[in-house]
């Protein structure tokens, strides 16, 4: 019974998000494998036997059911996880040089096969020039228009997943966002009655993610009050403007009852009016736009991880202790809308603007 329980918790050491994924992932590969009435744990398999069990769900995912390979490595992370808890460290045949050459030659095949099949290019990043369209979509003039809008806005320049400022259990807080005036004073977001944005030194946020931080100690950017910026975006003033006047005024999620789903939906609007296919972008391409964006400024790719936050880099550590000028740096490029664009993006991808199959949309 303890054995059970201890295995129980172990299934839940990633992200809640990431658990549903790999539940699913390996009830797929369960189905798989009853298909050849073989043992799906592979614990009774010769290390031979284990490694083509995977090359023929590889190829049955990709070529008989045209999967994508994000789709299929997705796939692959689930069953990792969930045969780890029963192998433990036996783990080296996934690792296998002709896996990772079936992986590496199932993703140059993609390319031709997106030709073949018929299927749209793979997903885009969602670029400033974009988000900046999308504010001619929702009526800013409402608080629920407005939460849209700036959320989208300190997804990008945040380099944010999505589920780090939409309903749900990690995702950014009112009061986790300080700000820091002359005198060295601080302010949460609910604090801000009486404080002037010229006082204002500069705002922190911090990030609670349990994508990467389980322990929930979260990772914290600041960024400097710009004063009279002419060009770009501010995170300081669009924090400040959002938590004054339109924020919650309790201890809540940063932007309320904001959803992934109601995101996704105004990214495509977005991407429609600009003559893109909705298919082509998602939620989650923001985060690669800033993150494309950021390359394409000359920042190292160091500063980029950490910036991202993503567990990987060993550069992630340091994270909270970036200093403001690097964060001035990444507001400059990321503020900046002409570093990278939606054309820029299509023409690297060789997909062009149909404006006779835009949609009316508003």
């Amino acid at each position: 019974m303890l054995a059970k329980g201890a295995i129980a918790l172990a299934e839940h050491s990633v992200a809640d998000s990431s658990y549903k994924q790999y539940k699913v992932a390996w009830g797929i590969w369960k189905d798989f494998m009853e298909e050849f009435n073989a043992d799906h744990t592979l614990a009774s398999m010769l290390y031979d036997d284990r490694v083509t069990h995977i090359l023929a769900f590889i190829f049955k995912k990709f070529h008989e059911d045209r999967l994508r390979c994000s789709t299929i490595n997705s796939y692959l992370a689930g069953i990792q996880h969930f045969l780890k808890l029963g192998m433990g460290n036996d783990m080296h045949f996934l690792h296998d040089t002709r896996i990772e050459m079936a992986k590496k030659g199932m993703e140059k095949a993609e390319i031709k096969m997106d030709k073949e099949w018929g299927r749209p290019n793979r997903k885009i990043p969602f670029t400033l020039d974009l988000i900046l369209e999308t504010k001619k979509i929702v009526n800013t003039s409402t608080t629920y228009g407005l939460s849209i809008y700036t959320s989208m806005i300190m997804a990008y320049m945040m380099l944010l997943r999505v589920s780090e400022y939409t309903v749900s259990e990690h995702c950014i807080r009112t009061t986790d966002v300080r700000f820091w005036t002359t005198g060295g004073r601080q302010y949460d977001g609910i604090e801000l009655n009486a404080v002037l944005f010229e006082r204002v030194e500069s705002v922190s946020i911090t990030l609670r993610s349990a994508k990467n931080d389980q322990s929930g100690i979260g990772n914290t950017a600041i960024f400097p009050n710009r004063g009279g910026i002419q060009t770009g975006i501010s995170v300081c003033s669009l924090l400040f403007n959002w938590c004054k006047y339109h924020g919650p005024r309790q201890d809540h999620y940063l932007f309320g009852s904001l959803t992934a789903q109601t995101i996704n939906k105004y990214i495509k609007l977005g991407a429609s009016r600009h003559g893109i296919s909705p298919s082509l972008v998602s939620s989650h391409q923001i985060r690669h736009a800033a993150t494309t964006a950021l390359h394409a400024g000359g920042l190292p790719s160091h500063t980029i991880q950490s910036a991202g936050r993503w567990s990987s880099s060993e550069s992630m550590k340091h994270y909270a202790h970036m200093s403001m000028a690097m964060f001035t740096k990444i507001e400059q490029v990321l503020g900046n809308p002409s570093v990278l664009t939606a054309a820029d993006i299509m023409k690297q991808t060789h997909t062009q603007y149909d404006d006779s199959k835009r949609r009316k949309l508003c």
